[in-house]
């Protein structure tokens, strides 16, 4: 849509707003309007003005009652408000509610036979609270481990992978959120979904460093240490992003050669176990790949 630009006195320049779009928001003169300059362009939005809602309808006809799931994942996380599900198989709706627990804000406000609606009441969490409880709770995860393994308590580390499910519905939630709403603009969006997606990542090999470690029950204090110093390691990205300093941003640089060099000498080693090393040193990488979307939040 192409609006020509009309002068208005001697220095001051106006542009029409479209008519459908000021009726859609009920806009008369005299009502404000929220204006966001942009490097190429201004965003507009009314000041009172809510989300609107968007809705999708799912039939699964004859496909496999398990992909439900799937498909209620990818509604999730493109920022649908409302989805009806229409199905053939009793059991999809066993499935549904099984997996609705796991979809922070979802929730299933309708029910029949062969149909369910499912809701997004999430409007009063804040995508900033939620991304901080993520970091909280994984660095929370990272010291049960280490605590664990000091106490010889091998069988608590069983609970880690229930666990991380809070990390899985943490990061969906802030990475539907940002598909949803933009926050802060599409270059800002872009580099949080990206944090986001590994954070959850970084869970994963929390869990399989857990699992490994129950299943084992025994590590060497070579592979104590530097599990330890990767799980500060994430400490130090989570002070860096919060509070951007220079010098410990290079710093935490600078130790992706050691975390490198230290995982290679392990992996050398007779006794050494390759899977738990191999998930350790994982988890270091992914944590020291956050930090290309963090420069690029301050640039």
């Amino acid at each position: 849509m192409k609006r020509k630009i009309v002068k208005l006195g001697p220095s001051t320049l106006v542009v029409s707003l479209p008519a459908k779009w000021t009726q859609k928001f009920h806009l008369k003169p005299g009502n404000e309007i929220d204006l966001k300059e942009e490097p190429s362009r201004l965003v507009l939005t009314p000041s009172d003005a809510k989300p609107l809602q968007t809705k999708k309808e799912i039939s699964l006809g004859k496909r496999p009652p398990r992909s439900v799931v799937k498909y209620i994942a990818g509604a999730y996380k493109k920022g649908y408000d409302e989805l009806t599900i229409k199905f053939d198989h009793p059991e999809v709706m066993d499935i549904i509610e099984d997996y609705m627990p796991s979809l922070l804000g979802y929730e299933i406000v309708q029910q029949e036979n062969n149909k369910c609606v499912i809701k997004n009441v999430a409007e009063a969490l804040e995508f900033d609270q939620i991304m901080r409880r993520t970091f909280l709770v994984l660095m929370s995860i990272g010291e049960q481990i280490i605590e664990n393994i000091q106490n010889k308590d091998y069988n608590k580390l069983k609970q880690i992978p229930r666990l991380d499910k809070n990390i899985n519905k943490n990061t969906d939630f802030c990475k539907m959120q940002l598909v949803k709403k933009s926050y802060e603009g599409k270059k800002e969006s872009f580099y949080l979904y990206t944090i986001n997606s590994y954070l959850e990542l970084i869970g994963n090999e929390y869990r399989d460093i857990a699992k490994q470690l129950a299943k084992t029950k025994t590590i060497t204090q070579d592979e104590l240490n530097h599990l330890k110093e990767i799980i500060h390691y994430l400490r130090e990205f989570y002070e860096i992003f919060y509070k951007f300093d220079e010098k410990k941003e290079a710093a935490f640089v600078h130790q992706r050669e050691h975390i490198i060099k230290k995982s290679y000498n392990l992996l050398k080693k007779q006794n050494t176990d390759k899977i738990l090393v191999h998930h350790i040193f994982k988890a270091g990488l992914l944590t020291y790949q956050m930090i290309g979307s963090l420069f690029g939040l301050h640039l």
